[in-house]
């Protein structure tokens, strides 16, 4: 059954005042407060954020040591000396216990080329390979430090002074 129009009472429905266009004289209207941001809206979102770095350094951290796992090295394998080919190929020098092996690697696995078993030629490689030991891995902070190095060239700064005085006398004399 729809409501008659008789039965409405359009007083009660709270309408804007039409001379201000505000609220009806009388009424109140919660939407009238300016919306801002609390101290208490700020606290809480730096605690929701300390929160997610917080778990993302936890799973950082459960994954480094998951995947951490690391072979314990030692002298009985040793990579004598490597050569880079074409592509991914490459070929390396490889020391196992008294024996040496050229081994050559690529996308399709290892394979064995020769063993080297003439005792000069054994011990010229690792003479060569002493000499050329590889300087060990360098860490973040050490290759930041050789990047931002001040450059040590002919002139110190005394030079540069020395070399300033000497173009001001020599102005002088003009």
């Amino acid at each position: 059954m729809p409501p008659s129009t008789a039965a409405l009472d359009e007083s009660r429905i709270p309408l804007g005042n039409p001379v201000t266009g505000g609220p009806a004289a009388g009424t109140t209207q919660a939407s009238a407060a300016t919306p801002g941001v609390s101290t208490w809206d700020f606290v809480r979102m730096i605690l929701v954020l300390a929160c997610v770095i917080g778990v993302i350094y936890v799973l950082f951290w459960l994954m480094r040591r998951g995947t951490g796992r690391k072979i314990q090295e030692n002298d009985l394998i040793r990579v004598l000396g490597s050569r880079g080919l074409s592509g991914s190929r490459s070929l390396h020098l490889v020391e196992v216990g008294s024996s040496i092996y050229l081994v050559g690697s690529s996308d399709g696995g290892v394979e064995l080329i020769a063993e080297i078993t003439e005792k000069e030629s054994l011990d010229a490689v690792r003479l060569k390979a002493a000499e050329q030991a590889p300087a060990g891995r360098r860490t973040f902070q050490q290759a930041l430090s050789e990047i931002f190095r001040p450059a040590k060239g002919p002139f110190s700064i005394g030079d540069g002074i020395g070399f300033l005085k000497g173009q001001r006398e020599r102005l002088k004399k003009l």
